[in-house]
This record gives structure tokens, sequence and C-alpha cells, in this order.
């Protein structure tokens, strides 16, 4: 995978600026799809465990050019490289000029799976005013959540932060993955109703 770009538009940048994670980005200024309900989704397939909790995420958010908040389904990967759960998360504003994520909503597996196979990991995701996201394992329903984009919300690390509102169309896509992580990422697939 390289940079790439469609006329003025960067389709794919990587970006590995951080010790703690590597993300690949596409659609950033929001040129491809500017629909308010998409399905989006990816295969990924972890091939090395993390030496502790870490995830792998498919991130929808706003074009580059306004504030820097986002919607993804993650799966989380524990010490011996099993998926344990997959979850609905919410980037905003840490109130402290950075930033920070949330978790919405979360479906633990009743079995751990196994590293090594692809499975697909999806989120649907729709409304203006208010939004709804429900986040799918294969064809698997694994979590809701119903933000109504004014709420205040509780980051990963406890806290209290602001909701950051609603997205003002789903524009741009990220893949991340943590730190420690070994994973491949195939057939990402964007769609609308």
């Amino acid at each position: 995978m390289t940079d790439a770009t469609d006329g003025n538009n960067e389709v794919v940048t990587l970006d590995s600026s951080s010790n703690d994670y590597t993300r690949l980005r596409c659609n950033l200024d929001g040129a491809k799809f500017t629909n308010t309900a998409i399905t989006a989704s990816m295969k990924v397939r972890i091939e090395q465990a993390p030496t502790s909790d870490r995830t792998v995420r498919l991130d929808v958010r706003q074009a580059a050019s306004t504030e820097n908040i986002f919607y993804a389904v993650g799966a989380t990967i524990t010490n011996d490289g099993t998926m344990t759960k997959v979850g609905i998360f919410k980037k905003v504003d840490d109130g402290n000029g950075g930033y920070t994520i949330c978790s919405l909503a979360q479906g633990k597996f009743a079995t751990p799976v196994a590293m090594g196979g692809w499975h697909t990991l999806k989120l649907t995701i729709s409304g203006t005013s208010s939004v709804h996201l429900t986040a799918f394992f294969e064809d698997a329903q694994m979590a809701t959540f119903d933000d109504d984009c004014v709420s205040d919300l509780t980051s990963t690390a406890g806290n209290t932060v602001g909701n950051g509102g609603c997205l003002a169309d789903q524009t741009g896509l990220g893949i991340q993955i943590e730190k420690g992580i070994k994973a491949s990422v195939d057939d990402i697939l964007v769609t609308t109703p």
C-alpha cells in the first residue's frame, strides 16, 4: 500500500506518526461519500499477539477540514491474540486541547475468537441530529448505541467529557491498529441505503 490520490482527493494516506498506533486513512476531503446513513466494513486477521490488551478499529469520521471526531467499530485483542469483544467507540475533544476515546457499547464473545482467521467488522450509522449505531462481527449484531450528540460521555480513561456533537457528514475512513499487534486488513467496503 502506498499513498495515492484521485485528482485532488487524498484517497489513501499511511500514517505512523505515533509510537502507539499505525493508521491508514482514506477520503479525507470527504468527496467520495457524504451520506448520513452508511455501512462501513473491513476484514481483519490478527497475525501476532500484543503484550497487553489492544484494539483494531475501523473509524468513520468527518472530513479533515472539520472537527476531528469519529465513530468506530473496534475489536479488543488480548495478549494471546484472541478477540474478546467488539464495540462502538467515539473520539471527542478531551477539553484540554487534545482528544480522547469513549467506549459507547460493547458485546463480549462467549468464547474468545482465535487469531489467524479472517473476520469481518462492520458499523452501521444513521441519523443527523441523533445517531443510531450498530456494530457487527461477521453477521452477528454485537452492540448498539443511540447517540443524542449532546449528552456527556465517559472516556476510556474514566473522565467525563463533552459529547462533541454529531458528524456533519460521515465522510472519511480510517483503520487504526494499536502498538504491538500485527494485523492484516482487506476488503474495506462502504455502502449507502
